[in-house]
């Protein structure tokens, strides 16, 4: 056939036909694209471990770089579990002690270490025994460095860290206290304010107006943000008043042994101190959080056996002779 259109084509009998008309043979380029679609899925396989392996660690164009990110996470993790090590020592040699012999025999420093080093501990066993073969275990390291705040315990944090997870903390108190003087217990809680002075009448308060019964679920997860705005792996409401309690229990041991300390404090603890228990100083400066801790110090005192919320909305309340430092 092909003949016949090629000697007709010479004596000017017709025209040769298209490329279309003629039946192709199968090039290996036909296979690769839509004929053996098995080796193109590889050739994309192929192509994005090659983009992975040029973008992350095992690049070659920026060897420096790439050393220096991983000298310093390893640095953090190592210096983040030398001091949890530390401090599970601490907790360890005082393992026997019950919140009454904590406060009785430890500082604030030792109390503080020695009742949260075994739930850190705890927060990072997960990492420690990895369960997932050695391939795939690095998908808990990089989850780790991905969600330092969820995943790893405070030791593990670095300064800049620290520093974030304060500021969003204060936005979501912020967040937390604004609703609530703008909810239904708005008008409780300037009640409640002209008596703080008054050990019967604040005592009161809690049975009555600010009793737990009287707070509806928005209050409450709102009184749960400003006690702890940590975020949480698996929220959930009904453990609210369980956590609440637990915050409770924490600032009622830490209450007893932060007075004697307060001269002692460092900056940075004193505002840990101040944040725990959701203060919102005006001024600066460590003088004016010892005074107002003082001044929380002294509030808690008139409240005595209060329930389990009344520490948080005390942060609320305002000191009749000028306020407790607080917004």
């Amino acid at each position: 056939m092909l003949g016949d259109l090629t000697m007709a084509r010479r004596h000017g009998h017709a025209p040769l036909p298209p490329d279309s008309s003629f039946p192709r043979r199968p090039s290996h380029e036909s296979f690769g694209k839509g004929h053996a679609p098995a080796r193109g899925l590889l050739a994309t396989v192929l192509a994005a471990v090659k983009g992975v392996l040029q973008t992350t660690v095992c690049t070659i164009r920026r060897p420096k770089e790439s050393c220096s990110s991983l000298r310093r996470f390893y640095k953090q993790f190592k210096g983040g579990a030398t001091r949890l090590w530390a401090d599970g020592r601490v907790a360890w040699r005082h393992r026997k002690l019950d919140e009454r012999d904590r406060c009785r025999l430890l500082d604030w420093r030792t109390a503080r270490i020695a009742r949260r080093a075994p739930w850190e501990v705890l927060h990072v066993l997960w990492l420690v025994f990895n369960p997932m073969p050695p391939p795939l275990g690095f998908f808990c390291i990089a989850a780790a460095y991905r969600w330092p705040r969820m995943l790893l315990s405070p030791q593990f944090h670095e300064p800049e860290q620290k520093a974030r997870f304060a500021r969003d903390d204060d936005r979501q108190r912020a967040e937390a206290r604004a609703m609530l003087r703008g909810g239904q217990l708005a008008s409780a809680l300037v009640a409640a304010s002209l008596c703080v002075n008054d050990e019967a009448a604040l005592r009161a308060q809690f049975r009555g107006p600010l009793a737990w019964s009287r707070f509806d679920a928005r209050d409450r997860a709102a009184l749960l943000m400003l006690a702890d705005p940590a975020p949480r792996c698996c929220p959930c409401s009904v453990l609210s008043s369980r956590r609440l309690a637990a915050r409770a229990a924490e600032l009622r041991e830490d209450d007893q042994l932060l007075r004697p300390a307060l001269l002692s404090l460092k900056s940075a603890e004193l505002h840990a101190c101040a944040a725990e228990r959701a203060l919102v100083v005006d001024a600066a400066g460590d003088a004016a959080l010892r005074m107002a801790l003082e001044r929380w110090l002294d509030m808690r005192a008139r409240v005595g056996a209060a329930p389990d919320h009344a520490p948080f909305v005390l942060a609320l309340l305002a000191d009749a002779g000028g306020g407790l430092g607080l917004a």
